[in-house]
């Protein structure tokens, strides 16, 4: 077939062809894989599913929090409810790994803001319009205060998060004092217990404060949830793509047998001949990847239901690139392995 002036193999149109339409799909998928978890984490007041709700009671130091986090070394977040008739308020203190929600801009916050220098906020974007700016920044008024807003959150749709405000923990505790209700989240449940655990011996040698742990949790457990069973079907279709990717690539080496066959003849040696196949496959693929998320990418803006991220485009060619060659192994194994005489044929 000749495309352009120039003939193209029958094996490498099947090949960019197959590639194109899995560049495709694994770019919406890990757009849409990522987009399902957010909407997971919004159903859930985004809170993951270990997350642990507790109530503090009988308190009147502010700085214990300051002493007792700086302190503890668990990969967590807290949060800490600024109650409010209006608005969905919530202070937080990030330390190590956290899930972020979408940001339309600027960036989310970090340990090192929590008693930062400055009050600070990250706000949904339905409170963009009526930010002040000033000096190059903009700011948040609430209750007579300034917030330097670090970031402004939003999704490809209208959702919860357009509406809720996060604010740096120094500055919860001075709104809605020590008392109240917090949250614990973290990735793994013996860091929440192990968290609990130490701030009760904390409170009980302080002598300042009660702590009410709520009996219920988040959500059910991950086997029982929508999040798992999600991750179940998007692993499904991965899976799916992978073994297309398998019967493309073991079609595209029938076609290629031949100049294999020849490479060898005129002496190459089977690493040689195996390098050629492989950085054949590497082109081909490279080519019609870039098309494929072009076409995803339209795809995606025309729908208007996803957001795309760098971290998508380069996850998607990351599976892509990855699925091919683990798909072309054994068929390449075979190929090189075979007498020439029978490549040639």
């Amino acid at each position: 077939m000749k495309i352009a002036g120039k003939r193209i193999p029958k094996g490498t149109l099947l090949l960019a062809s197959g590639m194109f339409a899995v560049s495709i799909c694994t770019l919406l998928m890990t757009a849409a894989f990522r987009a399902n978890r957010m909407n997971e984490l919004l159903s859930r007041d985004f809170y993951s599913e270990k997350a642990r709700k507790f109530t503090v009671m009988e308190c009147g130091d502010t700085e214990f929090w300051k002493e007792f986090l700086s302190g503890t070394e668990d990969d967590l977040v807290l949060y800490h409810q600024v109650w409010d008739e209006s608005l969905d308020i919530r202070a937080v203190y990030p330390k190590g790994t956290i899930t972020e929600p979408d940001l339309v801009s600027g960036r989310f916050f970090e340990e090192k803001d929590a008693f930062g220098e400055a009050p600070a906020a990250v706000v949904g974007r339905e409170f963009e319009p009526s930010l002040v700016e000033k000096d190059g920044q903009r700011y948040f008024h609430y209750q007579g205060e300034s917030y330097l807003v670090l970031g402004v959150m939003g999704s490809a749709w209208k959702s919860r998060i357009d509406q809720m405000v996060y604010l740096d923990f120094a500055s919860g505790l001075e709104l809605a004092g020590s008392e109240g209700e917090y949250v614990a989240d973290a990735g793994k449940t013996e860091t929440l217990e192990a968290f609990l655990e130490d701030l009760r011996t904390e409170m009980a040698v302080c002598g300042k404060l009660a702590v009410a742990i709520d009996d219920d949790e988040f959500g059910m457990q991950m086997m029982y949830s929508g999040e798992g069973f999600g991750i179940a079907l998007y692993a499904l279709v991965f899976l799916s793509l992978f073994l297309s990717v398998v019967v493309i690539t073991a079609q595209w080496m029938v076609y290629r047998q031949k100049e294999t066959g020849i490479r060898q003849m005129l002496g190459a040696s089977q690493k040689e001949a195996a390098f050629a196949v492989v950085k054949s496959f590497q082109a081909v693929t490279a080519a019609a990847w870039i098309p494929g998320v072009l076409a995803g990418t339209w795809v995606s803006w025309r729908a208007g239901l996803l957001t795309l991220r760098v971290s998508d485009f380069v996850l998607s060619a990351a599976v892509t690139l990855v699925s091919g060659v683990l798909a072309l192994l054994f068929p390449l194994w075979s190929c090189i392995r075979q007498e020439i005489s029978m490549k040639m044929r």
